[in-house]
């Protein structure tokens, strides 16, 4: 949780001045110090103030799960797409797989 003291203190100016900006992006904080921050007007503060923002990337904990056929084997999981004719299914899946199936039937449809 990012409150406005934290976010003073990582901007190195004093809360009021935080508290302040936030209100001005209205964010209202009511002065009150351990007010929560979004993430998204921190950074709105901070570009405000001339500092330069590196967001974190974080890889979710929760992985998912991968399933063994009947050889004991891990596949991927299965995923079905689904849509009406002619709405980008097969160029959706020749993109994510680097392939050309649609390429290689008469007129294109499959």
């Amino acid at each position: 949780q990012l409150t406005v003291a934290k976010l003073a203190q990582m901007l190195d100016i004093e809360t009021e001045d935080v508290a302040s900006l936030l209100e001005d992006l209205g964010e209202p904080v009511g002065g009150d110090d351990d007010a929560t921050v979004s993430r998204d007007a921190a950074e709105l503060v901070a570009l405000e103030l001339g500092v330069d923002v590196i967001k974190e990337v974080r890889q979710d904990k929760q992985q998912v799960p991968q399933q063994a056929n009947k050889t004991g084997a891990l596949r991927p999981p299965v995923c079905a797409v689904m849509g009406h004719v002619d709405h980008g299914k097969t160029t959706l899946l020749d993109t994510l797989r680097r392939a050309s199936v649609a390429a290689g039937e008469a007129g294109g449809i499959t």
